[in-house]
C-alpha cells in the first residue's frame, strides 16, 4: 500500500465515522470522535508554534525537545487530520478550533 493510500484511508475513515456511527447514550447524535479530536497536547503545541511562524529549531528550543521530535509531532497531527502539507494542517487546526494564535 502506498503512503498516499494510507493517508487517504484516514480521511475516508473519518468521513465514515462521521456519517455511519449509530447513536449511543454517550453520543445520541450518533457521531464518534474523529481522529483529529485525539491530537496530543504536544501536537497542538507544535501546530500552534508553526501557526505563529516559528521554525522547527525555535519550537524545539522552546518546548525542550529535538527538531526530530518536532517533525514527528507535525507529521502525526497532519496524518490524523488528513492534511497533505504542514500549511494545510495548520489551516485545518485553526478552522476546527484545535489551536489559536
Amino acid at each position: 500500500m502506498l503512503k498516499a493510500d494510507i493517508d487517504q484511508l484516514g480521511v475516508i475513515a473519518n468521513l465514515l465515522a462521521l456519517y455511519t456511527a449509530p447513536p449511543t447514550p454517550e453520543r445520541p447524535e450518533g457521531k464518534v470522535p474523529l481522529l483529529y479530536d485525539f491530537l496530543t497536547s504536544r501536537e497542538r503545541d507544535v501546530l500552534t508554534a508553526l501557526a505563529k511562524g516559528m521554525h522547527n529549531s525555535e519550537i524545539a528550543h522552546e518546548l525542550g525537545i529535538t527538531e526530530v521530535t518536532v517533525r514527528m509531532h507535525t507529521t502525526g497531527a497532519r496524518k490524523k487530520m488528513g492534511a497533505t502539507t504542514r500549511a494545510q494542517a495548520i489551516a485545518l487546526a485553526l478552522k476546527r478550533g484545535l489551536i489559536t494564535v
